[in-house]
Order: structure tokens, then C-alpha cells, then sequence
């Protein structure tokens, strides 16, 4: 589908529900659900505050000129209270592919907090410099309707070479546009990209590869971008401690296409309701975990909340992490989610894993099983 999107305004109360249906669940043949209804056990939630009614408009070159107003509908993040039924299950899409991205290092202790090292190096080994080698891969979602949809971008190549050395980015050329090409999919062709939020690693790849003398530019010129409104307004304004996570330009590179929707509820106007959204706050304020049904069961896209297998065992947390405790306690109520649905666990920096599912050891731990090294469903 191209030059126009399909619109559902969200009700403002809406309430997030479970990451998706059990198997025993799911309706419809194995290549179709059909809409139904039933009593979702949801996710342990609080209600962040009634937020204001506000109207944003979105437009793509080629739409017939009429633009749509979203209505804002409440931020929900998760929390103690008490959990909200959700009653749909959706059509699955027709493809998901891992999409490879540019490589970084980051310091290996930086990325495993106040797990002691003799631990970590077991899972992820260290270089020389004590950084481990991490991937900046993407989710790529091609859909029966004929849309585009990329979950995240990765790092990309924006650095400028001493900054691309710093962090370990390699190689030099822009790999996720590649790997792109690769399955047939032109940057101009991708129609939606979601952003769990706009740390440089996650979000670097929006951008052309550096050229000296040159300005930043985005590099997907007809996407629509869909971030929450708490992880766009922490780079507009972020704390010291993150600062240099963010890229300056970015924010207004992407509102100046006039195709941004911030979220703050669980279904994007954007998107529709075949992806579920869940907020964490842990890591960074805001940041989004996308679900989406597929043939195969529901499977979320995991951000930082898990970053890699290591990270599957909850109390495994990062130095960069916002709130180490909150994110533990986000994480647990997650999994268990996911654990219950027989949901699969999209993972963006695991350096040897994309995908995998969850199960419990004898001491009620989890564990990743059936590990993917990339994902061709």
C-alpha cells in the first residue's frame, strides 16, 4: 500500500492489555485470525496522569491531501495496580525479517551494572578495552496490505570517525540500508519506522552515513515515525547523566516531516491494532516495547528493557539503566507476560541471538530457548 494509511483514532481510556493470546487462543486458520473476543489476563499497570487532549496531524507524499487528527489518549506505564482486560486479537502479518545493522562496542561493564565482571565475561567476552561486541539489529515487518513497517534503525553510520572508533562502530558503510536492499526493500519504500527511543544506538540509523562538511539528513525521505511522547520530550531535554545518548539534531529532523506521532497510549494511530505498545521507564522514561501478531504467535520487540540473552535473567541490569530497580521490577512483570502468551522475545543487541522464546529453569529462572541467530518467518 502505498501513498495512504488506514486510520483508527484511539479511544482515550483505553487500556493496555496482555502481551498476546495464548496459543490455545489464537482464532482463525493458521494464516488468518479472525476479530473475537475474550477476557486477556493484562499486565500489572498504573495510570501515569490523565494527559491533555492535543491534536497532531500526520501527511505522506502522495496522500489525497486530508490529514487526521489524533486524539492523545492517556500515557500507561507499568506499576503495581490492579490489571485491565483487553478484549481483541488481530489478523497476523504476512513477513518478519531480522535486519542487520552496524556493529558497536560498549564497555562491558557499563552494560552489565553491578554484575561482577568474572560473571559477565563468561556470557559476552571482552576486547582488550573491556568493551563487548554488541548488535544494532532491526525488526523488519512486511504486511499482507502491502506496508513496510521497520522497528528501529540501530546505530547506523552518522559518527564522525573519532566517535565511530570511541563507541567500536563498524564497518563504516550504513549496513542496515544493505541489508535492506538485500530483501528487496528500498530505504524510499519503507513506509512506518517505531523508535523505542531516540538513544543514538537505537535511533542512529535514521540518518545518512557521515560526510564530512555535510549536515545530518534522515535517510528514510517518506517513513512516518512513531516514538512515545516521554522518550521525544527526554531528548529534547536531557538529563547530563544521558546527554551524550542523544542526538541533537534528531528531534527536529523529525518533526520537520511533519509524519511523527508520539504515543502515549497502547495502539498507535500509525500503526493500527495488529501492534501493541508497553511503556518502560526503567531504562529511559518512555521507552516503547512493540508487539507484534504473527503467524507464530505475538513477538516483542525488546529494546533495552532485555537487550540481549544475558539479560533475559531479571536481575541483570545495565549502568545505563534510569532506574535499575524499576526496570527489574518492569522486567519481571514482562516476561511473565510473554512467558504465559508463548510469546517470542525480539532481541536487538544480542550479538548471536535475534529471536527466542522463554522457559523455566528448577529454580524458577528464565531461560531462552529455541535462540534464533536471525529471524526469516
Amino acid at each position: 500500500m502505498r501513498g495512504s494509511l488506514s486510520w483508527l483514532v484511539a479511544d482515550a481510556a483505553w487500556s493496555p492489555g496482555a502481551v498476546g493470546p495464548a496459543p490455545s487462543e489464537r482464532c482463525g486458520s493458521a494464516t488468518r485470525w479472525t476479530a473475537c473476543a475474550r477476557a486477556a489476563v493484562s499486565l500489572p499497570l498504573r495510570e501515569a496522569g490523565p494527559a491533555p487532549r492535543s491534536v497532531q496531524r500526520l501527511s505522506r507524499p502522495g496522500d489525497t491531501g486530508r490529514s487526521l487528527p489524533l486524539v492523545a489518549a492517556r500515557r500507561i506505564a507499568l506499576g503495581p495496580s490492579a490489571a485491565s482486560p483487553l478484549f481483541q486479537c488481530y489478523q497476523p502479518v504476512v513477513r518478519l525479517d531480522s535486519i542487520a545493522g552496524n556493529w558497536q562496542r560498549l564497555d562491558g561493564g557499563a552494560m552489565f551494572g553491578n554484575c561482577p565482571r568474572t560473571l559477565w565475561a563468561r556470557w559476552c567476552a571482552p576486547d582488550a578495552e573491556n568493551r563487548i561486541r554488541l548488535a544494532c539489529r532491526g525488526l523488519l515487518v512486511r504486511e499482507d496490505s502491502g506496508r513496510t513497517v521497520l522497528l528501529e534503525t540501530g546505530v547506523g553510520s552518522f559518527f564522525e570517525p573519532k566517535l565511530r572508533a570511541r563507541y567500536g562502530v563498524e564497518p563504516g558503510h550504513h549496513v542496515l540500508l544493505t541489508s535492506l536492499q538485500a530483501l528487496g526493500v528500498a530505504p524510499e519504500r519503507v513506509d512506518v519506522i517505531v523508535l523505542s527511543h531516540l538513544h543514538f544506538d537505537h535511533a542512529g540509523g535514521l540518518l545518512t552515513a557521515w560526510q564530512d562538511g555535510e549536515a545530518p539528513r534522515l535517510a528514510f525521505e517518506n517513513a512516518n515515525y512513531v516514538v512515545s511522547e516521554a522518550a521525544y520530550q527526554r531528548a529534547l531535554a536531557p538529563h547530563p547523566r544521558d546527554r551524550a545518548s542523544f542526538i541533537a539534531e534528531l528531534p527536529a529532523l523529525l518533526e520537520q516531516t511533519g509524519r511523527l506521532e508520539l504515543t502515549r497510549g497502547p495502539r498507535s494511530q500509525t500503526l493500527g491494532d495488529r501492534y501493541r505498545l508497553t511503556y518502560s521507564d526503567g531504562h529511559t522514561p518512555g521507552m516503547l516495547l512493540t508487539t507484534v501478531d504473527a503467524d507464530e504467535g505475538p513477538i516483542t520487540f525488546m529494546a533495552d528493557l532485555v537487550p540481549g540473552v544475558p539479560w533475559a535473567h531479571v536481575p541483570i541490569t545495565m549502568g545505563y539503566d534510569r532506574f535499575p530497580e524499576r526496570l527489574i521490577e518492569e522486567k519481571a512483570a514482562v516476561l511473565a507476560e510473554i512467558h504465559r502468551a508463548g510469546g517470542r522475545l525480539f532481541f536487538t543487541h544480542d550479538p548471536e541471538v535475534a529471536v527466542g522464546r522463554l522457559s523455566l529453569d528448577d529454580r524458577g529462572r528464565y531461560l531462552v530457548t529455541d535462540a534464533q541467530p536471525e529471524l526469516r518467518a
